[in-house]
């Protein structure tokens, strides 16, 4: 859960940094992040899921990170694409915004335990 909060905070920093500084740069590597770290997270809950689901995360805490994952993309994103203005830049914000928010409930079901992980077949 850790990892993925991070991920999204310092996806949403790069952002507000481009904007702020107006280094278009950071804009692509929050895409980068936004794409990468969902993975990472899934990766994570892959080679610990014998552990997660000795351990899960309490509801609670679960609950708080998806809430923050799924509210704080369209928070930050939002008024970043209303002061960027039409152009590939706000594609941009845009596909970033619906990946945070998409890959961070999807990594965040896996790592709660909510969603069993698949096992391969030679496991055993």
């Amino acid at each position: 859960m850790a990892q993925n909060v991070a991920t999204l905070l310092v996806c949403l920093v790069m952002l507000l940094l481009a904007q702020g500084y107006a280094r278009p740069s950071y804009i692509d590597l929050g895409l980068v992040l936004a794409v990468l770290g969902p993975a990472g997270t899934l990766v994570y809950a892959r080679l610990f899921a014998e552990e997660l689901a000795a351990d899960p995360p309490t509801a609670r805490v679960t609950y708080a990170m998806t809430v923050l994952s799924a509210a704080a993309p369209p928070l930050v994103v939002l008024p970043l694409c209303v002061a960027t203005g039409p152009g590939r830049s706000l594609v941009k914000l845009l596909v970033i915004g619906v990946l945070l928010t998409a890959g961070n409930a999807i990594s965040g079901r896996a790592v709660s335990g909510r969603t069993p992980l698949p096992r391969e077949a030679h496991d055993g």
